[in-house]
């Protein structure tokens, strides 16, 4: 599809909707992307360096697939939850790959286990593609 850039490097959208078809599936994303509504139906959304952060309540993605998740790379990249205040205790799947020398869909399961405090927690998950022998960079929480 190409790529967005993000205003200002980062912009807020009450949803965002992931539907590409063809020979190359994906969109390119220029700067942090906050929504409140995910739909991930088909396409890869690659971040690079960047941050998707998710503010709903609702489970994200749970649809997703290895071929309709968000890929990252970078020290500074990866899907951010900002769990709202009495977030239900539940489990949350999150829609995340890495991107360059190691690729591919790896979901992360979150399960809480009583209700959020009042106030909003952001829970990151990010990914860097390297590994220095310790598993220290390869996988951040």
């Amino acid at each position: 599809m190409g790529t967005i850039n993000l205003t200002s490097g980062a912009q807020t959208f009450a949803g965002f909707t992931m539907n590409v078809t063809g020979t190359s599936p994906n969109v390119n994303i220029n700067g942090n992307l906050t929504t409140g509504a995910l739909t991930l139906t088909s396409g890869l959304v690659n971040m690079g360096n960047n941050i998707a952060i998710y503010t709903g309540a609702a489970t994200p993605m749970l649809a997703s697939s290895a071929t309709s998740y968000f890929s990252f790379i970078g020290t500074n990249s990866g899907f951010q939850w900002n769990m709202p205040a009495s977030q239900a205790a539940g489990t949350y799947k999150w829609p995340v790959g890495p991107a360059g020398t190691v690729t591919g869909f790896r979901p992360v399961i979150l399960t809480t286990t009583g209700a959020n405090p009042a106030t909003i927690v952001p829970v990151k998950i990010g990914f860097v593609n390297e590994w220095d022998g310790a598993y220290n960079d390869l996988f951040r929480l």
